[in-house]
C-alpha cells in the first residue's frame, strides 16, 4: 500500500502520521487524509470511518489539551458516534496528567515509537453519546456483580454491546424469577385468548424477553413485581431485537442512541428488584 501524502504534518512527526494511518487501516477503518470541512474545529490529520463510528485523529508533537477541548466540544454537539484521538511521538510522550485528562474526557491517545510502532494508550470513546447510568457503587453487591461487565462496556464506549448484555442479564434474572413463581408459588398463567398456559422449566428457559413479558402479563394473581415486568419487558424487547439483529441500520442506530439511556435505567432497576426479592 502506498504511503499517504500529508501537507499539514511537520517532518519530525511524519512517521507518527503514517503509523496512525496504518493503525486505523489495520483496524478496519476507511481512512481519509486531511479532509477539511467548515464545521470541523480544525482540519484533522485523519478521519477513520467504521460502521456507525467516525474517528478524527490529529497528529501533533505533544499532547495539547486546548486542541482536545475543541474536538470534545464538537463531538458533544453531534448526534452520531464521533470519536477523537491525538497521535504523538513517544518521546517525550503524554504525561500522567495528560492520560488522566484524556481518559476522563473520552479522548484517545496513540503514541508512536521512532521505529513506527503504534501503541494505543487510551481508547477513544463516543463523545456524542449522553448516557449516565445509575451509580454502580450504590447498587447491592449481587447486582454489581452481574452489572459490572456491561457497565464496563459502556465506560469503554461499547454501548451497543453493553445494552445487549444488559438485556441478556435482565432476561436471565426474569427467567429465574418466573420459574420460582411457577414452581414455588404455583401461579396460574393465561394466554392472550384466555387459555391456560402450562409453564414448564423448559418453556421458561426457551422464552425470549418479549415472551417472558407476555407470561408475566398473563399471571392471574400478579404481585407488584409481576406487573412491573409485564409492563417493562415488552417495552424493552424491540430495542433488544434491534441491538442484537439490526445494528447495521442507520435508522436503528439513531433510535438506539436516543433510547439507550432511558432503557438502561429501567433495565438496571428491574435487575435490582429481581435480585432483591
Amino acid at each position: 500500500m502506498p504511503k499517504p501524502r500529508f501537507s499539514t504534518v511537520p517532518d519530525d512527526v511524519l512517521h507518527v502520521a503514517e503509523a496512525a494511518h496504518s493503525h486505523l487501516d489495520m483496524n478496519g477503518f476507511v481512512v481519509r487524509v486531511e479532509k477539511a470541512n467548515i464545521e470541523y474545529p480544525r482540519t484533522p490529520t485523519l478521519i477513520g470511518k467504521r460502521g456507525h463510528s467516525k474517528l478524527f485523529v490529529e497528529v501533533i508533537d505533544k499532547f495539547d489539551r486546548a486542541v482536545a477541548l475543541m474536538w470534545i466540544r464538537y463531538g458533544q454537539s453531534c448526534d452520531t458516534d464521533v470519536q477523537f484521538a491525538i497521535a504523538l511521538p513517544d518521546n517525550p510522550g503524554p504525561s500522567q496528567g495528560d492520560i488522566m485528562f484524556a481518559t476522563a474526557n473520552k479522548v484517545g491517545i496513540l503514541i508512536v515509537a521512532e521505529s513506527g510502532t503504534p501503541t494505543e494508550v487510551v481508547q477513544p470513546v463516543d463523545l456524542a453519546l449522553r448516557v449516565n447510568l445509575p451509580d454502580l457503587a450504590s447498587l447491592p453487591k449481587a447486582v454489581r456483580r452481574v452489572a459490572a461487565p456491561f457497565y464496563s462496556k459502556f465506560n469503554r464506549g461499547d454501548w451497543r454491546d453493553g445494552f445487549a448484555d444488559a438485556c441478556l442479564v435482565l432476561e436471565q434474572e426474569a427467567r429465574k424469577y418466573l420459574n420460582h413463581r411457577s414452581t414455588r408459588a404455583g401461579v396460574s398463567v393465561l394466554g392472550p385468548n384466555g387459555t391456560p398456559i402450562a409453564l414448564t422449566a423448559r418453556k421458561i428457559h426457551k422464552a425470549t424477553l418479549g415472551q417472558l413479558g407476555g407470561y408475566f402479563l398473563g399471571i392471574t394473581t400478579p404481585n407488584t413485581l409481576d406487573s412491573l415486568l409485564a409492563n417493562v419487558l415488552p417495552t424493552i424487547n424491540p430495542e433488544r431485537i434491534d441491538a442484537v439483529h439490526k445494528r447495521a441500520s442507520a435508522a436503528v442506530e439513531r433510535k438506539l442512541r436516543k433510547m439507550a439511556g432511558r432503557r438502561m435505567h429501567a433495565i438496571v432497576n428491574c435487575i435490582r428488584e429481581l435480585m432483591s426479592r
